[in-house]
């Protein structure tokens, strides 16, 4: 077609004295903007400090060379040719581990307009080190950046202009918030180059780990509290704490194996530890209070003292019991006829019948009291339990706000 034709004609005439080798601009500074206009997040690797993207690097730069007039071809004002006839801008992105072109080799090509500005757009997916500060786990923000400089030219051969961004994403566990480029330059021994940094920001989706870590935590910490205390005097106590704390160690080897090693504790970390801590001192708190109902349950021969009445907001109830009167005073004091000797012996006899059955009755009320204390003190003792129970489950509760208003508190952020 005639548009082929002129397109010949352009490459024909401007490639004819044209050598890729040589930079452009000779003497002068050749300024590439530097743009990636698609950033997408594909995978954080927390362990490795590792970040996997999909960019488009896209360079534009202005070389005089590649100039012509539309006019003498049929006003045609732009050309596509391959990237191997002109001349690249030689950068390299330093801190990444691997990189990809996401684009076949004869399909790559650069875009030349007819007052020499080139454009050069290159797919790829790069796998970049990610410097991650995990201290606020999983509510963190976290900045990566992609660091490109020239390892041969000058910034008096080269210079890199900061360009724009205009499409960022996210993946499943992260939301991308930004994406900035900034341009700065460094000296290399005697020579001056410009370092080209891509600053993506990123914050991570929470409220995977809230429904799978934390809210399964506080109901596991709730029901342990419960459970415990409401066995508290029996022998299933440290069966429910030990599988309790077998429960909340594997959610904090779930939270470790995702993060890196460091010497810094995590939030999410924090919150499972006291978590287990609220645990263990809720079972030995249960294992003393069993030892001291045991003890003051059993066999009780006196009430509990007014202090503790006072302490568990409890009233004294004590024991009324109908007794058989006090007969042995009576029998005692009765004066025994001394007239006959059969009278005597059965008067003898029934005096005696009647001290020994009194004797019987004062000590079954005593045994009935003695139970009435016992119950006592267990009633009291359940009134420590009810106690013990607001008391750590209040402190369960603390601690999934001061969780949850950091929470609000990142979100707002």
């Amino acid at each position: 077609s005639e548009s082929d034709r002129y397109t010949e004609d352009i490459v024909k005439d401007v490639f004819s004295s044209y050598n890729k080798k040589i930079v452009p601009n000779a003497g002068t500074t050749t300024n590439v903007i530097m743009n990636m206009p698609l950033m997408m997040l594909i995978d954080v690797k927390e362990n490795e400090h590792l970040a996997q993207f999909v960019v488009s690097d896209m360079k534009t730069w202005i070389d005089p060379r590649l100039r012509w007039d539309p006019s003498q071809y049929g006003n045609k004002t732009t050309i596509v040719v391959p990237e191997d006839d002109v001349w690249l801008p030689p950068t390299v992105i330093y801190n990444a581990i691997e990189i990809e072109i996401l684009m076949m080799d004869k399909v790559r090509n650069v875009k030349v307009d007819n007052t020499g500005r080139v454009i050069w757009n290159v797919p790829m997916s790069l796998t970049a080190t990610c410097r991650l500060k995990v201290d606020y786990f999983p509510f963190d923000t976290q900045t990566c950046t992609i660091f490109a400089t020239s390892p041969v030219l000058r910034v008096e051969e080269m210079n890199a202009v900061a360009g724009r961004t205009n499409s960022v994403f996210g993946n499943a566990e992260w939301t991308q918030i930004g994406a900035l480029i900034d341009v700065t330059t460094y000296q290399e021994f005697t020579d001056t180059k410009f370092d080209v940094r891509y600053h993506v920001k990123i914050r991570r989706n929470y409220v995977y780990y809230i429904i799978v870590i934390v809210l399964p935590t506080f109901l596991l910490s709730v029901l342990t509290v419960a459970g415990i205390f409401t066995a508290a005097g029996t022998t299933e106590i440290i069966g429910i704490g030990l599988t309790s704390l077998l429960a909340l160690s594997v959610m904090l080897g779930i939270v470790a194996d995702s993060l890196p090693k460091s010497n810094s504790l995590t939030l999410m970390g924090y919150y499972l530890l006291l978590c287990m801590f609220v645990a263990s001192l809720s079972i030995i708190v249960a294992v003393v209070l069993s030892l001291v109902i045991e003890h003051y349950c059993r066999n009780s021969s006196f009430y509990p003292p007014r202090l503790f009445y006072t302490l568990v907001c409890g009233k004294r109830r004590d024991f009324i019991e109908k007794t058989i009167p006090d007969m042995e005073t009576a029998v005692e004091k009765q004066k025994i006829p001394q007239e006959s000797g059969q009278m005597f012996v059965l008067c003898l006899m029934i005096r005696e019948y009647i001290m020994l059955q009194t004797r019987v009755e004062g000590m079954r009320v005593k045994d009935k009291e003695g139970i009435w204390m016992s119950k006592e003190w267990r009633r009291l003792f359940n009134r420590v339990e009810v106690v013990l129970v607001i008391l750590f489950q209040g402190v369960n509760i603390a601690m999934l706000a001061a969780f949850f208003s950091f929470v609000y508190k990142n979100s707002i952020d």
